[in-house]
Formats: C-alpha cells, structure tokens, sequence
C-alpha cells in the first residue's frame, strides 16, 4: 500500500454534483497523473484541490477509491467555487521513492565521472554558468525593454491578432504532446479564462514590439546572421523535424512551403539575436 514518500500513477476521473447536464458535469475523464505523497503543496494537489494526495494514502495497484470534495467559496478558480465534485481514481502503480547514496560508485553510474567530488565540481560549474546565463538573459531583456520605451511603434491591430493565433497555436501543440488540453492548463495554474486571455494579449503586444524594434537596429545598422551559424542551425532544425519522416513526407514538407518557412524563420530568429546582442553590448 502507497505510504508517505511514495510515488502513485493513477488515472483521475472526476464530475460536478451540483450539474446536471453529464457532458458539462464531466471535469476530467481517466486523465492520467501522479502524486509523491507526503509532499506539501504539490502538484497535484495545486491541479485537484489541496490533501487530494491524503486520500491516496493505503491504496494499492488496481485499487480504486471514490471520494467528493466540495470547494471553498473563495477557491482560485472561479467556476469551481462552492462547487462538490466527485472524483474516482484508480490506482495503476505505486512506486517506492528512495535516494541513493552519495559515493563514488553513484557518481559512476550517474555521470562520466569517476569520483563523487569530479561530478559535484561540474554540477557547481554548469549551476555558475546557468546563474550567468540567466542574468545576461535577464540583461538583455531589460535593454530592448528600454529601447522600446524610447521608442514610438505604429503597426495594425491585425499584427497582434496573428501573434495572439501563434502563441495560442504552439501552446495547443505544446500540451497535444503531453495528451494534455487548455482546460486542463487553466486547472492547474489556478486562472481563469479572463486571466489566461489577458496574458495571451499582453505576451502578444510585448512580441510585436520586440520584433519591430529590433527589425529596426537590423535595417539600421545592416546587421546580418552569422552564415556558419545559420547553415549549423538550419540543418539541426531540418534534421531534427525530418529525422522520423519518410522521403516521400520530406519531399511533400518541400513541395508545401514548409521546409522553406522553417528556414526563413532561423535566418530572422538568428537576426533578432544578433541584434539583440549588438544593443546589449
């Protein structure tokens, strides 16, 4: 049976009691999840409702249990306030959660190296470079805000829209691969659709921006990608979404535009970057 420190694997169904109609009591329908229990504020109780993994306690693979949970009048996520919802879960795996130990024979069979010390002197290395990428990150984000700022953009309303069905469209694709849905996103951030949609238009209207502003240091100071960096990006991008095609699926992504499209978009990503970093210089 699941104890404290466990990892559960279970398949989560769940309806409103307080709805009549099936299809919009209907919540989640055998969505698959997983809880270490024992673990304060995890994830899936921030996706269900907080102690949901309490009541995963003493279950056993094949088991399943059905238990309600009414939500406070003032929970996060408006349309669920005050609402009694009843989940099923059943369990498919239970997984005992255990840390090795830290020794030499661990930094062998988890890394290239042949000592525990060599592996944490890297793992100190890559967390520095990490901490001074994400300053110059955040650097250069604070340079095009500023240039933006002194800046004065006219464009259509037309080009947030497009950016708007860009963001919308990767992020579909995004959770497609995780047989996740927007809904199931919504859930587990806790926002509501209002939110969600002023986010989407403010992530819009900064990427318009951004792009025209820098488009702008790119025709004014002729700046140009790097040929040898382009052609090493360019063919990673072609190889990595041509590698499981076949050539007939290639020659048709050619014939479409596609193949084309994608290097177009490298050459203007790699441009932006550099302009990018002839500003923040």
């Amino acid at each position: 049976p699941a104890e404290d420190g466990d990892i559960v694997y279970m398949r989560v169904s769940a309806k409103r009691l307080d709805v009549e109609d099936e299809e919009e009591a209907q919540l989640y329908d055998q969505q698959f999840s997983s809880a270490r229990l024992g673990q304060e504020d995890s994830p899936t109780d921030r996706q269900f409702f907080p102690s949901f993994a309490e009541k995963l306690v003493g279950m056993a693979p094949e088991e399943e249990k059905t238990f309600s949970h009414t939500y406070a009048d003032d929970y996060e996520d408006e349309d669920l306030q005050g609402a009694e919802v009843e989940f099923n879960v059943a369990v498919t795996n239970v997984q005992a959660f255990s840390l090795p130990d830290l020794d030499d024979e661990f930094a062998k069979s988890a890394s290239d190296f042949e000592t525990l010390d060599e592996m944490l002197e890297d793992i100190k290395t890559r967390l520095q470079e990490q901490a001074l990428d994400a300053y110059d990150d955040e650097y250069e984000t604070e340079v095009v805000k500023t240039l933006i700022e002194d800046s004065t953009l006219a464009y259509p309303p037309q080009m947030i829209e497009n950016e708007k069905k860009d963001i919308l469209t990767n992020l579909d694709y995004r959770l497609s691969q995780q047989g996740l849905n927007k809904d199931f996103y919504l859930q587990y951030r806790g926002i509501s659709e209002e939110e969600f949609e002023e986010e989407i238009n403010e992530a819009a209207e900064d990427n318009v921006k951004r792009t025209l502003v820098l488009y702008e240091v790119v025709n004014t100071e002729e700046i140009k990608p790097d040929p040898d960096k382009f052609n090493e990006t360019a063919e990673n991008a072609v190889g990595s979404i041509t590698a499981n095609m076949t050539p007939k699926q290639v020659k048709d992504m050619q014939k479409g535009g596609q193949m084309a499209n994608l290097i177009t978009n490298t050459a203007a990503d790699l441009t932006l970057r550099q302009a990018v970093l002839y500003i923040s210089a």
